[in-house]
């Protein structure tokens, strides 16, 4: 099957002190209603720490270099637990992937801001 043309949704919560626990999927509000898109294995999931005006397009890194990877997941939620001493604003960004490897396209960047 090809890759999914399909754009996953990305919900992000900052409320936990050094956790930023995310959803994606068709419907990431839902957790009932949100399972992957048929012929979908799994969703990659890129996160950049940002500096406010600094190669940033509403707070996300431009650049593709900024962008690192969190280990592929086949559900939802994700956490991402952040070392920080003083409060920091993360982008994440995430994408389908088909059983052969074969990638959709990128999501909108989400920014939010964790504390320590």
């Amino acid at each position: 099957m090809a890759a999914s043309t399909a754009t996953p949704g990305v919900r992000l919560y900052f409320g936990d002190r050094g956790r930023i626990r995310g959803h994606f999927g068709p419907n990431p509000a839902n957790k009932n209603g949100n399972g992957l898109p048929t012929g979908v294995h799994g969703v990659i999931i890129a996160f950049a720490g940002t500096t406010a005006g600094v190669g940033t397009a509403g707070g996300a890194p431009t650049g593709a270099e900024a962008w690192l990877r969190l280990p592929k997941r086949s559900g939802s939620p994700f956490v991402h637990e952040v070392e920080t001493a003083a409060p920091r604003t993360f982008a994440y960004r995430c994408r389908y992937v088909n059983r052969k490897g074969e990638l959709g396209p990128w999501s909108a960047p989400v920014v939010g801001t964790v504390t320590p």
